[in-house]
């Protein structure tokens, strides 16, 4: 087979490929987090001890509802519970609620909470609302919500409202690494399989195609290995110096 015909066969594929975002491709579900009861959906981080919060998780991609088929939990069960999305407040601290869908790969949306107690002589509603929130200075008018990057690598300005720290450094590196393994890596492994796989079928006896097709698939097999051995030796040093949670997910105290 020429190579003009060849390039009829790989085209299409490639344009399928890239055409569809590589986590549906690759079966990975990004989840968002919202609350419903607020008109803009931003969750109410901010809650008095007693008060309960919805949250809703949608896929990243479709934009569907998949509250109830997500994984919630949190780590700080003496501050919040979580069930089926509900957040109740039950101690003051602050707390992380996540959400993780049934995937292999997947990785958690955390939601992170600061659960004060109510003003003496007052009792909050059992929601908590825009106007009925702990405040974060001296006056009596709801605080600002300032909503720092969501998407992209970076998710701080280095403003004083959306601050970088620490924190948004590992958060950079979790970041780029998961960019790297889901955007780069994988779709490139796999699209390196397809061509292997190609060559090989239409080699009709050909030794250099059927010998190029060989070495196509053997290269990307070997680098979805390494690839995804990185995750392994990374999570494997860290439990060794005692983090037991997912690394990909973690957490620290600004």
């Amino acid at each position: 087979m020429n190579s003009k015909k060849l390039l009829l066969i790989i085209l299409p594929i490639v344009f399928l490929f890239f055409a569809s975002p590589a986590s549906a491709l690759l079966g990975r579900i990004e989840v968002d987090l919202t609350a419903p009861s607020n008109p803009s959906g931003t969750v109410y981080k901010n809650m008095y001890v007693g008060q309960t919060e919805q949250l809703k998780a949608t896929n990243h991609d479709t934009g569907a509802d998949i509250t109830s088929a997500v994984n919630w939990w949190t780590a700080d069960q003496s501050v919040v519970t979580v069930s089926n999305g509900l957040v109740t407040a039950i101690g003051v601290g602050k707390a992380t609620v996540s959400a993780t869908a049934s995937c292999t790969f997947c990785s958690a949306t955390n939601a992170p909470f600061n659960i004060t107690l109510a003003p003496a002589g007052t009792t909050p509603f059992a929601n908590p609302t825009a106007t009925n929130l702990p405040p974060t200075t001296t006056k009596t008018t709801a605080p600002v919500v300032h909503k720092c990057p969501t998407t992209g690598l970076v998710t701080c300005t280095g403003t004083p409202e959306c601050p970088c720290t620490i924190c948004t450094l590992f958060q950079l590196i979790t970041n780029i690494y998961s960019f790297v393994v889901w955007d780069i890596a994988t779709p490139l492994a796999v699209l390196a399989l397809l061509i292997g796989g190609i060559l090989i079928m239409v080699s009709a006896g050909n030794a250099n195609t059927l010998g190029t097709g060989k070495k196509i698939l053997f290269a990307a097999v070997i680098g979805l290995v390494l690839v995804f051995c990185s995750y392994l030796i990374i999570d494997f040093v860290l439990h060794a110096i005692g983090y037991t949670k997912n690394w990909t997910d973690l957490q620290l105290s600004c």
